[in-house]
């Protein structure tokens, strides 16, 4: 069970079509909170809008997987015009078969990003994915989510000391 992520980016503006094309991946699962919007909020940046627009242009279909319930979800992913997963339980994998299923591609050729080594990137790496981290949107999140990072901080140092 690796929570070293294949890729570390400083944010989803890094995200790059060519290099996803270079590595034959066709398909994105993409963390919400604090991947794709601020933990709690409902307004979506524009630089998640853009990356979407842009991946989608580009031919790569797009999964948004979410811990969180289908109500915070949904709203969200109606308005990124996204199909998605909730309540998924990462780093558990039935949310990651899910999200395999939707896009119907072989695990080789999908790269999952999200903001937490023990969740998002363990469950990426499980399923085989290419894992990309990035920092999360904000330092906020609910009482699991901010011991999960005070536990995640000196293994992010380390994998970016390494990574450099």
């Amino acid at each position: 069970m690796s929570f070293y992520p294949d890729i570390i980016l400083s944010s989803l503006e890094e995200i790059n079509c060519s290099f996803l094309k270079e590595n034959n991946i066709q398909g994105l699962i993409i963390d919400l909170d604090d991947t794709l919007v601020m933990h709690g909020k409902s307004e979506i940046p524009k630089a998640s809008q853009k990356l979407l627009e842009m991946l989608k242009s580009n031919g790569f279909s797009v999964v948004v997987m979410s811990n969180n319930t289908k109500k915070r979800a949904e709203p969200l992913c109606k308005r990124l015009d996204v199909d998605f997963v909730y309540s998924s339980r990462k780093p558990f994998l039935r949310g990651y078969r899910l999200a395999l299923k939707k896009l119907n591609l072989p695990a080789k050729n999908i790269c999952a990003i999200g903001d937490q080594l023990l969740s998002d990137i363990v469950g990426a790496n499980r399923m085989g994915f290419l894992s990309v981290y990035i920092p999360p949107l904000t330092k906020k999140g609910g009482f699991t989510v901010r011991v999960k990072r005070i536990i995640e901080r000196p293994f992010v140092k380390i994998i970016r000391k390494i990574k450099k």
